[in-house]
């Protein structure tokens, strides 16, 4: 059964008055230079959903339709272009329905009319996480399908990132998610050799100034997959030697080979007889990281041992394939990341370890034994029958793996 969701709204509190003209309230509330008078006269904005860097995005009533939508705004043309080109592309050419809907846009590209969507899934795993394994599979196997698509389709979305995923309706369909914001995704035969990422999902190869492809947000798709299972950031860096610290101390040292490749490498390690080594640390600067570095895990495997649902009786199990499908989108060189196609054909998503070690029970009389099973709550949409998950979570259920949440 899904968990509780407690809904978080961004700038709810900032009202406007319907209508062509625009509000003296609404008018406190631009963004930088985003071009609010662009916004077409059928729709009147009700409140801020969220700010970037270069956009905001509003609700909107439909006046024509009675609807409620979400209109984008962005003070880059080339940005909103390419997320407009992108979008209606994956709407007309995906069967899957993985990403937010285009309704309309305005000619130049200065306002981009989308689906409303239920919250965004930040939100959600900061009041979930650690989440079931059960509920991790569905919205992984989800999240693969879309990347599955995304480079079918050749396109690099390069900002992947909890708060780009959405909840589409938390009450009809408790874990169905989209993704959102492609305002900087590149196309596979253009991408240039630097992307903007978070620094909490920027992957090695974006670090190192390395050439890149899909295998980008696959990486990212680990770290936000490391959120869902812990409830923190595995790299919280803010700087890009900080990155390579919290890497290097969770994943081992960076291979040799990628090292000798970057131009970057100088400026963070030291060539020694034994090759290229991380810079040493101040002591005052590392305790100032391992503050920030909120668990106890020196390495990926030691998660494997922690439990955190009593009631599943074959956590055991899932917690190992989901911790080895985590190492496998989180390695040093992109050659040797799993893809998106093989994601879905792991076992921690297909479950196929059950039939070893289950007297061949399928997944189905699994779920019926261990609990219930999130498929038939999706299935059926209803989300009132449901119980919390981990209402009595005890992070230190693992003598030697603890985890503070951070998210």
């Amino acid at each position: 059964m899904p968990p509780t969701v407690k809904r978080k709204s961004v700038n709810t509190n900032v009202n406007f008055h319907m209508g062509n003209t625009l509000s003296s309230a609404f008018k406190m509330v631009q963004f930088r230079d985003v071009p609010i008078q662009n916004i077409p006269s059928r729709y009147h904005p009700q409140k801020v959903l969220g700010k970037g860097s270069c956009a905001v995005v509003l609700q909107c009533e439909d006046s024509q339709t009675k609807q409620t939508v979400a209109v984008k705004l962005s003070t880059s043309v080339v940005s909103l272009k390419t997320e407009v080109l992108l979008l209606k592309q994956l709407n007309e050419k995906s069967a899957e329905d993985s990403f937010v809907k285009v309704l309309s846009s305005t000619w130049p590209y200065r306002c981009l009319v989308m689906e409303m969507l239920d919250m965004d899934f930040s939100s959600y795993v900061r009041e979930n996480a650690p989440m079931r394994l059960q509920d991790i599979r569905t919205v992984m196997e989800q999240l693969a399908v879309a990347l599955k698509t995304l480079k079918n389709n050749r396109i690099i979305h390069t900002d992947f990132k909890l708060s780009n995923i959405m909840l589409e309706d938390t009450r009809q369909k408790p874990l169905k998610v989209k993704i959102i914001d492609f305002g900087l995704a590149v196309v596979a035969e253009v991408a240039k050799e630097e992307v903007r990422q978070p620094y909490t999902y920027r992957a090695p190869e974006v670090i190192f100034r390395l050439p890149f492809s899909a295998a980008l947000d696959i990486w990212s798709l680990g770290c936000i997959m490391a959120n869902m299972a812990f409830g923190v950031y595995l790299f919280p860096g803010k700087t890009v030697f900080n990155q390579l610290y919290y890497m290097t101390m969770l994943l081992g040292p960076a291979p040799q080979h990628i090292l000798n490749s970057s131009a970057v490498t100088k400026h963070h390690f030291t060539l020694t007889k034994r090759g290229w080594v991380l810079n040493c640390v101040p002591k005052d600067t590392e305790k100032e990281l391992l503050r920030h570095k909120s668990y106890s895990l020196t390495e990926l495997d030691a998660a494997k041992s922690v439990r955190l649902e009593p009631s599943n009786c074959v956590e055991a199990e899932e917690r190992e394939q989901c911790i080895e499908l985590l190492k496998a989108m989180l390695t040093w060189d992109e050659k040797d990341r799993i893809t998106a196609r093989d994601i879905l054909q792991h076992p921690f998503i297909t479950r196929s370890f059950l039939k070893a070690d289950h007297n061949k029970d399928s997944p189905a009389d699994v779920d019926r034994l261990c609990y219930p099973s999130t498929s038939q709550w999706l299935q059926s949409g209803s989300a009132e029958n449901g119980s919390t998950a981990l209402n009595a979570l005890s992070r230190e259920s693992c003598s030697e793996t603890s985890f503070t949440t951070r998210i």
